[in-house]
C-alpha cells in the first residue's frame, strides 16, 4: 500500500477515537470523494460537528524548512467553507486538534 494513503488511513482511524473520546457518536463518510471524513453528534449538547481530516506535515527543503514553524497549513476548499467544515489535524505521535496544527517538537 502507497505510504500516503496508509498515513492519510492512519490518521483518520486516530481522529475517529480522539473525537470518540470526546463525547461524538461519529459517522464516516461512505463516498471516496466527500468534503467531509466524518459527521460527529455530540449528544450532551446536539451539536454537529463536519470534519476533514489531515495528516500533519512539514517543509523539508526551501525557505521555511529549518523553521520552528514549518507546518504546512491546509485550507478548507470552497465547499468545505460554505458547509462549516473544520480540519482536524493528526500529528506523526497521534496527537489531534482542530483548526490547528500542533507545534512539533
Amino acid at each position: 500500500m502507497d505510504k500516503r494513503i496508509l498515513k492519510g488511513f492512519q490518521s483518520e482511524i486516530t481522529a475517529e477515537y480522539w473525537l470518540t473520546k470526546q463525547g461524538f457518536i461519529v459517522y464516516s463518510k461512505k463516498a471516496v470523494q466527500s468534503p467531509i471524513d466524518f459527521m460527529c453528534y455530540n449528544p450532551e449538547d446536539h451539536a454537529i460537528l463536519l470534519v476533514d481530516v489531515k495528516s500533519s506535515s512539514y517543509r523539508r527543503s526551501g525557505q521555511r524548512a529549518n523553521k520552528v514553524n514549518n507546518f504546512i497549513y491546509r485550507s478548507p476548499t470552497p465547499v468545505q467553507k460554505k458547509i462549516g467544515v473544520r480540519l482536524l489535524y493528526v500529528s506523526d505521535e497521534g496527537e489531534c486538534s482542530l483548526d490547528t496544527p500542533i507545534n512539533k517538537c
